[in-house]
């Protein structure tokens, strides 16, 4: 989400900032029609904005609208591609006399964006920002210190069915620059479960290719998912090249009396169970494979090692195609 909500909240800063460098640039009578023109040549779609437009200068110089909105990619604002019941930006006024366009705080109500994939493995966010075109009215050092999301929504679909729904986003982020690198901490709900997800990004090459690194916590199932790796062609077809960490931990049950059990020499008490799971991992929209994974299996303490491999393939019906073996496993254990 924050990728497409950071080219909005530029927008804001370049408007905040045009009233120190430039105020003669733009008609400040206007606000409205001046961010949605603005952001419409950013982003390659119609923006609007269908409520107030509320500007303050001092003590510090803060700019909002309410109501914004990004068309989807048939240029409709029935269901949008994107849209907020509130974007907010305050400028730093010291680093803007140096030369810098610092926003000390984005703040970003009540999000909703609208993910669809298409047969072809595409998306619908393909053209937004308009990949390869260099826009000249954006600065090149821009810092964001702070980047708030409250309230917010991520619907997924795929050729029109619903595939996930997260409800309840909120987070922060942050950016050195409008290409990245990015860092985000944000919590969200999935089926009923809240899910932590931490993630920081390299700046993005020429390629649009950039790093990524990331920790999603399901503290339900006591699961974590790892992911280091490059991510590229979110412009086309995204892709993931890199490694996958998936660990579970189910703790033991507690016993009935206070007296914990005595552990012959060489063995272990711990009687909890889990598994871990590493390998390299290549995935598209389309596509994920593990081309060569270690499942590591915690029995009543007893950790049993197999090595496989594993395709899956994400169409109407889910296939997998994998391998499995191990040199030894302790059935009874298990």
């Amino acid at each position: 989400m924050n990728h497409f909500l950071l080219s909005l909240t530029a927008i804001l800063i370049l408007l905040l900032s045009a009233l120190f460098a430039v105020p003669y640039f733009v008609d400040w009578n206007d606000y409205r029609h001046v961010f949605e023109a603005q952001a419409t040549k950013l982003l390659g779609r119609d923006v609007k904005v269908g409520g107030e437009v509320h500007l303050v200068l001092l003590p510090a110089p803060r700019l909002r609208f309410d109501d914004v909105k990004v068309a989807d990619a048939d240029g409709n604002l029935d269901r949008p591609f994107l849209e907020a019941k509130r974007l907010e930006a305050g400028l730093n006024i010291g680093a803007l006399l140096s030369g810098t366009i610092e926003a000390r705080k984005i703040g970003i109500t009540a999000p909703v964006l609208r993910l669809e994939l298409n047969a072809d493995g595409t998306g619908n966010w393909a053209d937004v920002g308009r990949p390869g075109e260099a826009m000249p009215f954006v600065p090149k050092e821009v810092l964001l210190d702070q980047i708030d999301v409250t309230g917010g929504t991520v619907e997924l679909t795929r050729a029109g069915a619903p595939v996930a729904t997260l409800t309840d986003v909120s987070g922060d982020a942050s950016a050195a620059s409008l290409s990245g690198p990015y860092k985000v901490a944000a919590t969200y709900k999935f089926e009923g479960r809240k899910q932590d997800l931490k993630f920081s990004t390299g700046a993005s090459d020429a390629h649009g290719k950039f790093h990524l690194k990331s920790a999603l916590r399901d503290p339900d199932r006591d699961t974590v998912y790892l992911l280091d790796g490059d991510v590229i062609g979110l412009g086309e077809k995204p892709s993931y090249d890199g490694s996958i960490i998936v660990k579970n931990a189910v703790a033991a049950p507690a016993e009935p009396t206070p007296t914990p059990p005595v552990a012959e020499p060489g063995e272990t008490t711990d009687t909890g169970s889990g598994f871990e799971l590493k390998g390299d991992l290549t995935a598209t929209a389309d596509r994920a494979e593990l081309p060569s994974f270690e499942l590591t299996l915690h029995a009543k303490g007893r950790p049993q090692l197999m090595k496989g491999k594993l395709a899956i393939e994400f169409g109407e019906t889910r296939k997998f195609d994998g391998e499995l073996s191990a040199r030894f496993l302790d059935v009874d254990a298990l």
